[in-house]
């Protein structure tokens, strides 16, 4: 099962529609609750946490530490992975640095970064 999780209900909407698109089928659930904020039930019966681009800044970066540390403190063998294309909450704090590590680091196309405000690489990032 999947469990796509974000406050607007827009995405809810898009993330159905995509995999209906690429034939991808079984369970997706999708919640619109603010998992950021409260409700960690929606993070205990997974396995796998993928977090992508949310670190804009201090506060919603902290908020996504402590999620991350919610989640793995209920098993220890669940994994969580980021993405992010080098914001700079995500390089310059020192809690991602002794949390995560750096597992791939991609560089954008030239179209990529104009589209992405100049940002040069896509990085995956893994819980320690």
């Amino acid at each position: 099962m999947v469990v796509a999780n974000d406050i607007d209900p827009d995405a809810a909407t898009a993330v159905l529609a995509n995999a209906e698109l690429n034939h991808i089928s079984g369970d997706i659930v999708t919640e619109t609750r603010d998992v950021l904020n409260g409700n960690f039930d929606i993070i205990e019966d997974i396995d796998v946490l993928l977090i992508g681009d949310m670190f804009y800044d201090e506060h919603i970066g902290g908020s996504v530490l402590n999620l991350c540390k919610k989640f793995k403190a209920l098993d220890r063998s669940k994994d969580i992975l980021m993405g992010d294309p080098g914001r700079w909450f995500l390089e310059t704090s020192s809690e991602v640095d002794s949390l995560f590590w750096c597992m791939a680091k991609h560089t954008l196309t030239e179209e990529c970064r104009r589209e992405n405000y100049g940002f040069h690489h896509g990085m995956v990032w893994r819980f320690r």
